[in-house]
């Protein structure tokens, strides 16, 4: 005699910092025949035609339903990542779901022995689900993918990456991953021909190379560290000065007879820490990390300890999915000279 039918309500939309929005609920219309769908997302001519003869299939009925519409869908995909129609989600759709996620009201309909609705009672109101902002700022986000892509073109790379964080909260100002994607299609409905192309290609699209690469040099952003490294351990003051040449060259410990050098970009000449942090000075590095004539230097082992205190060879927890832990060095087989 009753059934309780739902009434749908929107999931929540995302912004960025900026509350530029970078993801919306499009409406879209399937045509369901006890309760599974036959035809998705209605062209505007078989909306009609099911529209006026609905009458004429039995438990069937057109739905109102809504997909995940994102703007610009390959400079954000790797951040947002995606929600499918059919409720598979993944990236923040997904760590997000129980604030983006709404709730559906209820009515009870009474029906006669023939099917026929004889009342409608409103059990519960559907609540929307709340709106997420990110720290994301969209206009850095689309001039880093536009500079990558040109990189790429230009060195002929097989892809790239780039995240900005913001220094003071660690927020992700702007995270890019070439090549990427179009996130629609998995929202909007894609096509077997479609998903094995993604899946096949050699430079693999749906790989994010920007949390989920291992092993990447680590580049002159271990530098700071290395320099508080340094402070802690006494091996330099603020104050203290370094000549940094231009290239430092030590006597091969295994080759008697070899010396190996080991250069900067440039001539810095003499140095305390915050210009050699500033210039990003190699040789100033070289000696408080390694030693050299009356640098007395880190070693390898109080390097190593001073990375694991922040977290280096760790997860970052970052609210993407698949990321990778890094790598630290085991010193007794993967550390040389240099």
């Amino acid at each position: 005699r009753f059934a309780i039918s739902l009434i749908k309500a929107q999931r929540g939309v995302i912004y960025d910092k900026d509350l530029i929005q970078l993801v919306f609920n499009k409406p879209e219309f399937d045509f369901v025949c006890d309760g599974q769908v036959v035809s998705e997302n209605l062209n505007h001519q078989d909306l009609i035609f099911y529209e006026v003869k609905i009458n004429e299939y039995e438990g069937c009925a057109v739905e109102n339903n809504t997909a995940r519409d994102y703007l610009a869908g390959p400079v954000f995909s790797q951040v947002i990542v995606y929600q499918r129609k059919t409720g598979g989600k993944t990236g923040l759709e997904d760590y997000y779901d129980g604030i983006l996620k709404a709730k559906p009201g209820e009515v009870r309909v009474a029906r006669d022995v023939y099917g026929n609705p004889l009342s409608k009672e409103i059990v519960s109101q559907p609540i929307s689900g709340q709106s997420l902002v990110l720290y994301l700022d969209a206009e850095l986000q689309e001039k880093v993918v536009l500079a990558l892509e040109k990189t790429i073109k230009s060195t002929g790379a097989r892809g790239a990456s780039a995240v900005a964080l913001d220094p003071k909260t660690g927020g992700v100002l702007a995270l890019a991953s070439l090549p990427s994607f179009d996130n629609n299609l998995f929202s909007q409905g894609i096509t077997q021909e479609q998903w094995n192309a993604l899946e096949k290609d050699p430079k693999t699209p749906l790989f994010n190379r920007a949390i989920s690469g291992v092993g990447y040099p680590s580049g002159s952003t271990i530098k700071p560290l290395i320099g508080l490294a340094a402070l802690e351990e006494k091996v330099i003051k603020p104050e203290t000065q370094i000549y940094s040449p231009l290239e430092i060259c030590i006597q091969n410990p295994w080759y008697p007879d070899r010396k190996d050098c080991y250069a900067d970009w440039k001539y810095h000449g003499q140095s305390d820490l915050k210009r050699a942090i500033a210039e990003s000075v190699n040789t100033f590095f070289y000696q408080v990390g390694g030693g050299y004539e009356k640098i007395k230097g880190l070693g390898a082992t109080k390097i190593k300890k001073w990375l694991e205190i922040f977290n280096w060879g760790s997860k970052t927890g970052i609210d993407l999915p698949k990321e990778g832990e890094g790598i630290l060095p085991d010193l007794a087989n993967d550390w040389r000279l240099g």
